[in-house]
């Protein structure tokens, strides 16, 4: 068979148009299954492969930008501040040693969003105290508390009490961490009739060289009205303050 060189090129053309249509069909394919397999997954499942996703990613050095629109592509809706953590030491220590971040995440079909904080430690903790505290502050104007959710494995819920005021306050097990260890702990909201958008704010305090501290609500933490848009957050006593520092972070999303 013989081609002259237009027929040559227009063949070559054909199987370029072919190859790229396949590859591109390839991917559609695999974001649409991906999405199946997301939809199949429980809360706890969903939230702990966020979780999961996000550290991996930020470990390799992956855009915010990056890994949200990824996520776009297989029907979750992500969003993240990238302000730098505001550090409010109380004492002289290391708050570098962990990143702290508040994100929001809403799954295609589901009537609520989650707000997640997430505690990655870029070193070994050293000489940590017993337990860390770590909350998910939000306006209550915007949104109501639906559930909350944690890992299982370093958080657990410390305090629920004024979650229709905005705010739930949770544990850290640090004394297990290790450098590149994550954990998270949040909330899930709906949001009000009427609402657009909803501020929230994360606080996460770590304590080193006590190990007799445990937190209780009334005993070494209180509650006060300047959280998200005149909601609640908390404070610590000056005792338990001697030997712990702390970082915030915060964000506002569009419902």
């Amino acid at each position: 068979m013989k081609f002259n060189k237009l027929g040559f090129i227009g063949l070559m053309f054909a199987a370029f148009v072919v190859s790229s249509s396949s590859v591109y069909g390839a991917e559609l394919n695999t974001y649409d299954r991906t999405a199946r397999e997301i939809q199949a997954k429980t809360d706890a499942e969903f939230d702990a492969y966020i979780a999961e996703y996000v550290h991996n990613k930020e470990e390799k050095g992956i855009s915010h930008d990056q890994i949200e629109s990824d996520l776009a592509k297989v029907g979750v809706d992500l969003s993240f501040t990238d302000t730098d953590n505001a550090i409010q030491p109380l004492t002289i220590s290391l708050p570098s040693d962990s990143k702290v971040s508040i994100y929001t995440t809403k799954r295609i079909g589901d009537s609520y969003y989650r707000i997640i904080a997430q505690v990655n430690w870029v070193y070994t903790p050293i000489s940590t105290g017993s337990l860390d505290l770590l909350s998910v502050e939000w306006d209550y104007n915007s949104a109501d508390f639906y559930n909350y959710t944690t890992d299982s494995n370093f958080s657990t819920l410390m305090d629920i009490s004024q979650k229709s005021k905005g705010i739930v306050l949770f544990n850290v097990e640090d004394l297990r961490m290790y450098s590149g260890d994550y954990t998270y702990a949040g909330v899930y909201v709906t949001k009000k009739t009427g609402a657009t958008q909803v501020e929230y704010n994360t606080k996460f305090v770590h304590t080193y060289d006590d190990k007799g501290i445990t937190w209780s609500v009334g005993g070494n933490v209180g509650y006060n009205k300047d959280g998200p848009s005149g909601g609640m957050t908390f404070t610590i006593t000056p005792t338990s303050a001697t030997k712990s520092w702390t970082l915030s972070d915060w964000n506002l999303t569009s419902f």
